[in-house]
């Protein structure tokens, strides 16, 4: 089994090589064979994934820690206005999703058709439409992204487990003091809203420090000006909602601080943490209330750190879970429940969630940043 398990793991890895010089290659001929060939790396993979039970333990672990790898490509596939990870929910079935190459495969060969380019009777379509393509240039990038949803296709079909179950896995989902007590974290994670502004976000309490959100959830967008009428109260008790006072904010870092309450200065609030050593692929979570609709209790999303990415000076953590409009100025656990970040950016909507690369983070060291802003 264990040499098995390490024969999969080398042709993914090679896999996973072919898919990255995919990406940037100006020659398609060998991952058009890569895609049809039967000796070739893909069609191995999938025949050694093939041999092992689908209930083994240790092909699951495997499967996890390839998945972990995958996430990687999700950023570069949306440049391309493409989805790696089928999203959950979705508008479309998940067989639309695996079928998208077919159309673009339907696209170029009508674009023959239509320019006296006609396809061989019974011949492998992906060969034909790499000689349509290869006829008219300007057709290169849409077979290039077929090759791209094909490479896909094969790996999610053979070894796939979904992104947002990745994190159920036991090794994965404990944290190093055991289950996250969600229940005493959101009693430090508030809705905050102005009706006067039409905003709504994500609010949360830092112990001996205030209340934290975005800057961009207290600030009216077209005058620029503080809104006046901020209020924060608890997703599952909207009757009691509280007046908040902004103390300090920075547009460009967005990022703002509130005065506690009076009526929450008993509060205990949430421990802060450090992003200073964070890695990509290690775990997270954030919090927080998407789209939030009345009495909702929350939203706790497990995830990845894919990478980082530099704004106004300071890195950004990029993470793979899908922060939606209403997630702003959440907080960002580590596995210790400690606050190391703070959701900014991400998608309007949740069937959105695919469509945008800036699931972004701002690190708690940031908030040093606001102190010198008014």
């Amino acid at each position: 089994m264990k040499k098995e398990l390490a024969d999969i793991l080398s042709v993914f890895n090679q896999v996973i090589k072919d898919l990255s010089e995919l990406e940037a290659a100006d020659d398609l001929v060998y991952y058009t064979c890569q895609i049809t060939g039967n000796n070739s790396t893909l069609n191995s993979f999938t025949l050694l994934v093939a041999k092992i039970q689908e209930n083994d333990n240790d092909k699951k672990m495997l499967v996890a820690e390839m998945s972990k790898q995958l996430s990687i490509f999700m950023y570069s596939y949306a440049k391309r206005r493409l989805s790696f990870f089928y999203p959950n929910p979705s508008a479309e079935t998940q067989e639309e999703f695996y079928n998208q190459p077919i159309q673009i495969i339907n696209k170029i060969l009508q674009f023959g058709l239509r320019n006296g380019r006609t396809p061989i009777p019974d011949n492998n379509p992906i060969y034909n439409a790499f000689g349509i393509s290869h006829q008219f240039p300007e057709l290169k990038e849409d077979f290039k992204n077929c090759l791209l949803l094909l490479y896909r296709n094969i790996i999610l079909q053979n070894v796939f487990i979904p992104i947002h179950d990745i994190s159920l896995l036991p090794i994965i989902a404990k944290s190093k003091n055991g289950k996250y007590d969600t229940e005493k974290l959101f009693k430090n994670i508030y809705v905050i809203e102005s009706e006067s502004g039409m905003k709504q976000g994500t609010a949360f309490h830092i112990m001996d420090i205030g209340i934290i959100t975005c800057d961009h959830c207290i600030r009216d967008g077209n005058s620029n000006e503080i809104l006046e009428d901020i209020k924060i109260y608890r997703g599952d008790n909207f009757a009691q909602k509280f007046p908040c006072h902004v103390t300090k904010s920075n547009k460009d870092i967005d990022l703002a601080l509130l005065k506690i309450p009076e009526e929450l200065k008993g509060e205990f609030g949430l421990e802060i943490g450090s992003s200073v050593h964070l890695e990509q692929l290690q775990k997270i979570n954030v919090a927080g209330f998407p789209n939030y609709n009345f009495g909702d209790n929350g939203v706790f999303s497990p995830g990845i750190i894919v990478g980082f990415r530099t704004y106004s000076g300071i890195r950004h953590l990029l993470v793979n879970s899908p922060l939606i409009s209403g997630n702003s100025g959440g907080p960002v656990f580590d596995e210790n429940s400690k606050v190391i970040g703070i959701a900014v950016t991400g998608a309007d909507k949740m069937s959105k969630a695919h469509e945008t690369e800036k699931h972004g983070v701002i690190p708690i060291e940031a908030l040093s940043e606001i102190q010198n802003y008014c």
